[in-house]
């Protein structure tokens, strides 16, 4: 299963695996607004900055984690309760953002380690 959806992302052009992120993105925020502040999905947003960062690289793997993390942001301080402290829902976004750029920068690591290895093809290194 693994395999088959590899094979399917590699072949894939960046610009659907962009659009297929950003798209995921879009709706983990939706379920995120959806939910309120009963229960954070922080770990669904790595997914689809996950795939944006392994299959299309390049700026992509800053623009996604900031994204991701606006977009946890703007959930959190909607569902926030009116008489809570604004400075909290910017710690948790720094932290947020933090965690994503270093997930994001680890994966660059990881796919690039992977591109230099000899006899390995990395399918997120396809076009750059």
């Amino acid at each position: 299963m693994i395999r088959r959806v590899k094979s399917f992302m590699s072949e894939m052009p960046q610009f659907y695996v962009l659009l297929f992120g950003l798209a995921w993105l879009a709706a983990i925020w939706d379920l995120d607004l959806h939910l309120g502040a009963g229960l954070g999905v922080f770990l669904l947003y790595l997914v689809p900055v996950g795939l944006v960062v392994w299959y299309v690289g390049g700026a992509w793997a800053v623009i996604m984690p900031v994204l991701a993390a606006a977009a946890a942001w703007q959930a959190d301080v909607s569902s926030r309760d009116i008489f809570a402290p604004p400075h909290d829902s910017y710690w948790e976004a720094a932290a947020r953002l933090c965690c994503y750029l270093v997930i994001s920068h680890l994966l660059v690591l990881r796919r690039h380690r992977a591109a230099a290895a000899p006899g390995s093809s990395s399918p997120g290194l396809r076009n750059q």
